[in-house]
């Protein structure tokens, strides 16, 4: 293989979902990809009211805790092949912590994941094909990042229980939406047989 290597920034969903469709259609089969995530994807929770001010709630640090033992596990089975997050060094936790950013006047808290799933990418280099570094290192950050992946998690809670249709309206996937959990879905078989 040469040293050839294509960058890609994303920047939003919509490109993580037409990158992971190019990688699905192995585009990225002959050089490999090395992706980069600008601004994206940012978990971004605004909490206001009385009380909010620059704060978080012991169950929003028990959330954001809850984030960052899955981001450890996800890392220990995707470069590591291990099940827990236990054979992980304590340099490899250093570089996997991320910062949660909380701002005044209400409590915004804002992790950015992109450099995350970028040591993920680099980390695969050696592990697995150029098609095979690229939808996972995008299909990580899609689940992660996308408003696609929560919106289907909601529809899924909200199946078969009595809701307003209010309600039922705000779960709805659009085709877009539908098409890219299909794109997701692909990415996902395509993981399970390599």
């Amino acid at each position: 293989m040469s040293d050839r290597k294509r960058h890609i920034t994303i920047h939003n969903e919509d490109e993580a979902f037409a990158f992971l469709k190019r990688a699905l259609e192995r585009e990225f089969e002959d050089v490999p990809a090395v992706v980069e995530f600008k601004d994206w994807p940012v978990l971004r929770i605004r909490l206001e009211g009385e009380g909010y001010d620059s704060t978080i709630t012991p169950d929003m640090a028990e959330a954001i805790v809850s984030l960052q033992h899955s981001i450890n596990r996800t890392y220990a089975r995707v470069v590591k092949q291990e099940s827990t997050a236990r054979s992980l060094t304590d340099a490899e936790r250093h570089e996997l912590q991320f910062k949660a950013k909380v701002d005044s006047g209400s409590s915004l808290l804002e992790v950015n994941l992109g450099p995350i799933f970028e040591k993920i990418g680099l980390e695969l280099v050696q592990k697995m094909d150029p098609t095979m570094i690229a939808v996972t290192t995008i299909g990580l950050a899609v689940v992660a990042g996308s408003t696609v992946a929560y919106r289907a998690f909601l529809k899924h809670k909200s199946e078969g229980k009595e809701l307003e249709e209010e309600g039922k309206k705000a779960v709805a996937l659009s085709e877009q939406e539908t098409r890219r959990l299909e794109i997701l879905a692909s990415a996902l078989a395509l993981k399970k047989q390599n």
